[in-house]
């Protein structure tokens, strides 16, 4: 027979009567915290922005894409949206800027496609245009510049290769004019830390020795005074006691020719370094 098991406690029963609703509030509170990183990012990035709405026709657009980038002046700006291919053959390109730029952008900027590097990206550049904000709407079409060609890449390429150079000799001449005075003052530096160190290994081993020998003199020599001071000890408090004695007889001497001289002549007295007894 089984006993029955106990009732749960009041704490059990909040526990399990809270357990849905906490649950529910940390999913919420979760998804509320990623929905506002997420807004925030967009808020970051100008989507909730209201946007100038910009269109270009290119006779190519190889290497872009909706989401390429559309930058101002080398400052990203802006998304490529989408693309349409026209009846003539040529691609109309639809881009947006945000509003803040509204009077810096305008219809009279021409847009040209860029590339990073040789094989990197591309990206649609817009050349700034100044007109009043006012004048500038919400939609129009831009001119288009051109595209870097592969002369031009190669022409950057070029530039960089010949700053490289550039780099490189100095770095070659900085180690002649300065490296190389140093490698030969270090080089000196050890030789003589190298001198030194076989000054010390001819010479430590005999000098050493030399001192081990006059530690173990003196330490004999120690010894030995130590052994004298041991057989003497008898011999000089023998001889402090004696001392003690005789003192003790010459001072009861002098005690006795002093109260013989008082009897003959008061006036004449040995002198003493200290006070008598009263004579006995």
């Amino acid at each position: 027979m089984t006993t029955p098991a106990p009732p749960p406690s009041w704490l059990q029963r909040i526990r399990r009567a809270t357990r849905p609703l906490l649950t529910l509030v940390f999913l919420g509170g979760g998804g509320g915290l990623l929905l506002g990183l997420v807004a925030f990012t967009a808020h970051r990035q100008g989507v909730f922005e209201r946007q100038l709405h910009l269109s270009l026709r290119v006779p190519d657009a190889s290497g872009l894409n909706p989401g390429s980038r559309v930058t101002l002046s080398g400052v990203q700006v802006g998304a490529l949206r989408r693309l349409e291919v026209q009846p003539d053959g040529q691609v109309l390109l639809h881009f947006t800027v945000p509003e803040r730029y509204r009077g810096v952008v305008s219809p009279a900027s021409v847009v040209s496609i860029g590339q990073d590097v040789l094989m990197g990206d591309r990206r649609l550049q817009v050349q700034a245009a100044p007109a009043p904000p006012a004048s500038v709407p919400d939609r129009f079409q831009v001119r288009f510049g051109g595209a870097e060609s592969l002369d031009e890449l190669l022409r950057q390429v070029g530039g960089s290769l010949r700053r490289f150079d550039a780099l490189l000799l100095t770095a070659e001449r900085l180690s002649d004019t300065e490296l190389t005075p140093s490698l030969q003052q270090l080089r000196r530096s050890l030789q003589r830390a190298d001198a030194v160190s076989g000054t010390l290994v001819r010479e430590l081993p005999p000098t050493a020795a030399t001192l081990r020998g006059t530690g173990r003199e003196a330490m004999q020599a120690s010894g030995e005074l130590l052994r004298t001071l041991q057989q003497l000890r008898p011999q000089l408090s023998t001889t402090l006691q004696q001392v003690d004695v005789s003192a003790a007889e010459a001072q009861e001497l002098l005690q006795w020719l002093n109260r013989l001289i008082d009897r003959l002549d008061p006036t004449r007295r040995l002198e003493r370094s200290g006070p008598l007894p009263p004579p006995g």
